[in-house]
């Protein structure tokens, strides 16, 4: 399972580690300064998770999306989870800083609307997520659907 977005012909695998996170949310955006995201997808700790890795595969997908992620965790000492951060793959193939304010990602708050955001590459060839989302292997997920489509968004492609 390679860390970051991962394109292939039928759409993305992403992964991300996090040893202490309890729960992470993939940010699509359709472009680099939109200020709200396409589509939010929250990962299943049950099917989304292998050890530390959390991952999904979002069929359909190309390359020329933006993504983030928010992840949240213990708040013990010595942790830094914030789900109201939005943070950037550290895996990335790069990132865009068109809305960045520093000063934002440091005082608490959402940073939506002044973060950076990850990117995948381009491709003349993008599918709309919000119409064409669906699973690579079927999960029982009806009580998990989303708004994003009307079928559960994510498999658990490793």
């Amino acid at each position: 399972m390679p860390l970051g977005a991962t394109v292939d012909d039928e759409g993305v695998n992403f992964s991300l580690f996090s040893e202490d996170a309890t729960h992470v949310e993939l940010l699509l955006f359709d472009e680099h300064d939109d200020l709200r995201p396409v589509a939010t997808i929250p990962l299943d700790p049950e099917t989304n998770r292998s050890f530390h890795f959390w991952h999904v595969y979002v069929r359909h997908l190309s390359a020329g999306y933006h993504y983030a992620y928010r992840v949240a965790g213990s708040a013990q000492p010595g942790l830094r989870f914030d789900h109201e951060k939005v943070l950037l793959d550290p895996y990335a193939k790069g990132n865009t800083n068109t809305l960045w304010k520093p000063v934002d990602a440091c005082v608490p708050g959402d940073n939506l609307a002044s973060s950076m955001r990850s990117t995948m590459g381009t491709s003349p060839s993008r599918t709309d997520p919000a119409t064409t989302a669906s699973t690579r292997s079927p999960t029982s997920c009806s009580s998990r659907r989303s708004a994003y489509c009307s079928s559960c968004p994510v498999s658990t492609r490793c």
